[in-house]
């Protein structure tokens, strides 16, 4: 059985030259980075906006403490434990007080920020710092016209 020049050709192209594979491999690199890179800051969005979910359940179980002791708490530990009046806890367990990033959340009982953002009452704040150092909280950012 002979094998023509025709057939032999076919046969040689039968499979992908090491440079064209190379080629393919920087291809997928170059894609995976870009998603990974995208993935990240989704993911760093999603923590922004986990502790401002956080802020505002704290924020209401303060509120729940004030209706039943009629004074603020002086820290966030008191939302965890039983007063002397029988009241509470008013969160379950210590994580409810910890940020995305592993930290206390900030509580201040004059709501500076809270009146910044144009509250006319006083809300206390109670915020997260970010890694970049942004402060997300409990208060409403004013919206741009």
């Amino acid at each position: 059985m002979t094998i023509t020049r025709q057939t032999e050709r076919s046969l040689r192209r039968a499979a992908f030259t090491l440079m064209e594979m190379l080629v393919v491999v920087a291809i997928i690199v170059a894609l995976a980075g870009l998603g990974g890179y995208y993935f990240i800051g989704q993911l760093s969005e999603s923590k922004v906006s986990n502790a401002k979910v956080q802020s505002r359940t704290i924020s209401t179980a303060i509120e729940s403490y004030y209706v039943d002791h009629g004074v603020y708490p002086q820290d966030l530990q008191q939302l965890l434990v039983k007063s002397e009046i029988g009241k509470g806890p008013y969160l379950k367990e210590q994580s409810a007080i910890m940020d995305p990033w592993g930290n206390v959340f900030q509580y201040d009982q004059g709501g500076q920020r809270n009146t910044a953002a144009g509250a006319t009452v006083i809300i206390p704040d109670v915020y997260a710092k970010t890694p970049d150092g942004r402060e997300v909280g409990n208060w409403t950012e004013a919206k741009k016209l």
